[in-house]
């Protein structure tokens, strides 16, 4: 945080929890436009990101993500994760004066630093849009599986994926031509006691287990209010990379907020 700090950004709010849904407080440079901003927990700067927008319009997309906004499903997940553990999630800006100029021609400040500060300070929220050719940590290994404290050990065999060894509720979908396009699937009403509210941050595991994606619960879609699994171009491309539109794709209950989803046996 202290190396933003020293170049001019400044703390104008914070996200908060409201219910289920994540809200934005900001109290300056809402309106300011060419903006470099910055998500920071526990004073380590988890995202930056720059809009050519109103600020707080181009936050306000993180609120309620739409289903192709890989971006804006991301974090909004990061930002409900860090809430719901009780953590804090602050917003630091920096606003573009105007002083950069080239002959006739204005310099978008905004634009021109944020690919050497992500590349430098390497937040985590960034991950695979950041320009760096950092790759992701991998998960700890021990011999096929990948362990995951919080989830029971996965086999890796992409061929022939095998089930949790903590097996939940299963059902199984047809891949539809908008699940197909837009990366989400519904769950029917069977199933609907199985999953988290409205906006809840989802986890939801890809074919061997071993790639996932996270999505959000969307309740709203529906007028039955059930749930809409969000996992946006992640998934979408997921879907169109491993099954046909009308193939079957079967669904492993975890928990309320985790899911595997992989081809049936």
């Amino acid at each position: 945080m202290k190396r933003l700090a020293d170049i001019g950004f400044e703390k104008v709010g914070r996200w908060v929890l409201v219910g289920d849904q994540i809200e934005l407080e900001l109290t300056s440079l809402a309106s300011a436009e060419r903006v470099l901003y910055a998500f920071i927990s526990n004073d380590d700067v988890m995202y930056i990101g720059k809009t050519t927008r109103a600020l707080e319009n181009r936050l306000s997309g993180y609120k309620y993500p739409g289903p192709t906004q890989s971006t804006n499903i991301k974090n909004n997940s990061n930002i409900r994760e860090t809430l719901f553990n009780g953590g804090d999630v602050e917003i630091w800006a920096l606003a573009d004066r105007g002083q950069l100029q080239v002959g006739e021609f204005k310099v978008n400040m905004a634009a021109g630093l944020e690919d050497d500060l992500i590349n430098k300070i390497r937040p985590p929220w960034n991950g695979r849009d950041a320009t760096s050719d950092k790759k992701p940590p991998k998960p700890r290994t021990s011999g096929n599986a990948a362990i995951d404290p919080k989830l029971p050990a996965l086999n890796v065999d992409a061929a022939k994926p095998k089930t949790f060894e903590q097996n939940g509720d299963q059902f199984e979908f047809l891949l539809r031509k908008t699940y197909y396009d837009q990366g989400f699937f519904n769950v029917s009403v069977n199933f609907e006691s199985l999953f988290a509210d409205d906006g809840a941050p989802i986890e939801i595991r890809l074919g061997a287990g071993e790639q996932f994606v996270n999505g959000y619960v969307n309740r709203s879609a529906n007028t039955n209010k059930t749930p809409r699994i969000m996992g946006g171009q992640e998934l979408r491309n997921w879907f169109q990379r491993n099954f046909k539109i009308n193939g079957p794709v079967q669904v492993d209950v975890l928990s309320k907020t985790t899911i595997w989803i992989h081809r049936p046996k």
